[in-house]
């Protein structure tokens, strides 16, 4: 019997009206461990060039996994570097990807869409400034492959 990795569930906050909308077209992921899953984000600005995802495990604060400042970029952090990627064909959509998926990858994970630069006053993270708007999707469940 295969244990399944985990889910994702995703929650939907509209924006009001008139402002930025950050969605994500899934609303629950199972991965088995070892295998692959892709999260999408979109977000509905021209001008909010900066998107960012996060990661959130069960009972700790969000933590950076990467930012994009447009299309065809996209920085990782340390730690995600092996195994995530972020692929981002344009302002609006990015796609962040694993592969070997582990129990460790059991979290929520927060798509972010920004209109200002970012503070890199740290070495240890970055976080968006000025209007920022935001979706999650959760990963949990995660089971061992038997």
């Amino acid at each position: 019997m295969v244990g399944f990795l985990g889910q994702i569930l995703l929650l939907y906050i509209p924006a009001c009206v008139g402002q930025v909308t950050v969605t994500q077209s899934e609303k629950l992921l199972l991965v088995k461990r070892g295998g692959s899953v892709r999260i999408t984000c979109h977000q509905s600005a021209a001008d909010y060039f900066n998107m960012f995802w996060y990661q959130q495990k069960p009972g700790q604060g969000l933590k950076l996994m990467v930012w994009s400042t447009g299309a065809n970029d996209g920085k990782m952090e340390g730690e995600y570097g092996q195994r995530w990627q972020l692929h981002r064909s344009d302002t609006h959509n990015c796609v962040l990807n694993v592969t070997g998926a582990e129990a460790e990858d059991d979290a929520q994970y927060f798509c972010a869409a920004s209109n200002t630069d970012t503070d890199t006053g740290t070495d240890t993270g970055t976080e968006p400034t000025g209007d920022t708007y935001w979706h999650d999707c959760p990963l949990a469940g995660v089971g061992a492959k038997t």
